[in-house]
């Protein structure tokens, strides 16, 4: 771990580790993360993250962010990817034979198991090129075309 002394802010005193607990939003989910970790200044209460901290705390966040979107699932009924999967496996249906039997394309329970969706940017389902295709969450593709459906609604 990089090591921070001197505080860079009021260089009255050097700079001990710490950790705190945060709400955050992400990707539209409120959770709370504990145990993150920075170095704080006791004079001046400045706080500084060391790229290993940075990493480690993005784990946290990850881990928070799963544990409460997994909650969400649980709540309405629906299955998480990690369900999905101990489903399939418990049954011995292949990723391929689960989209025949419930629907989707070929790759359609690898997207659920994974819960990431690709997004073609033009629209094209046929354009696979990869500056056209951005990986992201089911919650954030239905997100982003409900949001271009707004735009479309109110301008056009």
């Amino acid at each position: 771990m990089t090591n921070v002394k001197r505080c860079r802010a009021c260089r009255a005193a050097d700079m001990f580790q710490a950790t705190s607990t945060q709400n955050l939003t992400v990707k539209g989910v409120d959770v709370t993360v504990h145990g993150l970790r920075h170095w704080e200044c006791p004079e001046c209460s400045a706080q500084v993250e060391t790229p290993d901290q940075i990493d480690f705390n993005a784990v946290l966040v990850r881990e928070a962010f799963l544990r409460e979107r997994a909650a969400h699932k649980r709540q309405r009924g629906l299955l998480t990817g990690t369900e999905i999967l101990a489903f399939r496996n418990r049954f011995g249906v292949t990723q391929k034979l689960a989209a025949q039997l419930f629907g989707g394309g070929p790759t359609a329970f690898a997207k659920y198991e994974a819960e990431e969706v690709v997004h073609h940017i033009d629209h094209n389902r046929s354009n696979n090129e990869l500056n056209n295709l951005q990986l992201m969450t089911r919650s954030e593709h239905t997100r982003l075309h409900r949001l271009e459906q707004t735009k479309r609604k109110n301008h056009g």
